[in-house]
């Protein structure tokens, strides 16, 4: 099998923003024999932009105390590669969830992604990625994941790491037009991904293939359309993260997971 650094590969998951994201057996230095852990490692050699971009993902992952964001295990350099692992998520992610995982299931899942959110937000990070692949889920909770397009919440909005702001569907109009990143934007998102994992279809429609600037115009020029699958209760709640009024806007990731949780019951019934 392939080794990076003392960690032995036995697949590819998936690709992330900036790299590929391994099935490893992690080192026995880590003391967790016989479990595996989710190795993410950047493309090739690693340049200056690429090592700040993995020490801001690390060093947001050591700030934020909260069992609702991935936990970090371990980082290095192995010849000029970039890498970390994080604990394992058997069960995989929202992405393809609708028709594969509960309505409850996946309600709580968002509800723990938005309170991970809400932890960064409370350090001054905002997400800026929130979509269904990057919330994971574990022992029946969903974890937020994927970092390294988080933005400084501050009166510079500074941006650390960059790359690809990600798909279009999940991406706030703010973002697009130019404006910072924020807690609206994040729950936006939220929102969002809430919208396609119940329903398998986006709120926006169709977004063009045809070119990312036929794109942009489309998510700027398209407002929200809420599907018929999903039940009053959590229409509201849509609602209120796509309203255009400030004054219905969730203040919080942690409201918005308030919200969405207390329906669980409601929902199932």
């Amino acid at each position: 099998m392939e080794q990076l650094a003392d960690y032995t590969i036995r697949q590819t998951m998936r690709e992330s923003n900036h790299g590929l994201i391994f099935l490893a057996e992690p080192p026995e230095r880590l003391g967790i024999t016989g479990e595996v852990v989710a190795l993410k490692a950047l493309r090739g050699h690693s340049d200056a932009d690429d090592f700040r971009r993995m020490a801001n993902e690390l060093r947001l992952l050591h700030s934020v105390d909260s069992y609702y964001v991935i936990e970090l295990l371990d980082a290095g350099n192995a010849g000029g590669r970039l890498f970390f692992a994080t604990r394992y998520c058997p069960d995989g992610s929202l992405e393809d969830a609708h028709g594969r995982l509960s309505e409850p299931i996946i309600r709580r899942a968002v509800s723990d992604a938005a309170r991970g959110v809400h932890a960064l937000h409370e350090v001054g990070v905002a997400h800026r990625d929130v979509q269904p692949a990057n919330v994971l889920l574990r022992d029946g909770r969903g974890l937020i994941a994927e970092l390294d397009l988080a933005q400084l919440i501050d009166g510079r909005s500074t941006t650390v790491g960059g790359g690809p702001l990600g798909a279009l569907e999940f991406t706030c109009p703010d973002i697009i037009w130019g404006h910072d990143a924020s807690r609206r934007t994040d729950i936006w998102s939220l929102g969002m991904t809430l919208h396609r994992s119940l329903t398998g279809t986006g709120a926006l429609g169709q977004i063009p293939a045809t070119g990312l600037l036929d794109a942009c115009r489309y998510v700027l020029e398209t407002r929200p359309m809420i599907s018929d699958q999903v039940d009053s209760v959590t229409r509201r709640i849509l609602e209120r993260c796509f309203s255009e009024d400030p004054a219905d806007h969730y203040p919080t990731a942690e409201e918005f997971a308030d919200d969405l949780g207390s329906t669980l019951t409601e929902v199932s019934s």
